[in-house]
């Protein structure tokens, strides 16, 4: 699992490439992968998520995808 982010520069969305390789919006459940995810249980909560109940992420235009990390 790879964690994400996309969507256009300053307007990025969190989200994970699954183990299929789809890219997976996850902003419903995280605001961003930022200190506060990590330090209050963040990933503790993001293993127990099953990933193909999440809509699959569109980068449309100009938009970016950036890798963040992967476990």
């Amino acid at each position: 699992m790879k964690l994400i982010r996309f969507g256009k520069q300053g307007a990025e969305k969190p989200g994970m490439l699954d183990k299929q390789g789809k890219r997976r919006d996850l902003s419903i459940e995280f605001s961003d992968w930022n200190r506060s995810f990590f330090q209050n249980g963040g990933l503790e909560k993001l293993r127990g998520l099953n990933p193909e109940k999440y809509p699959r992420g569109r980068c449309q235009g100009t938009s970016r995808l950036l890798c963040f990390t992967s476990w």
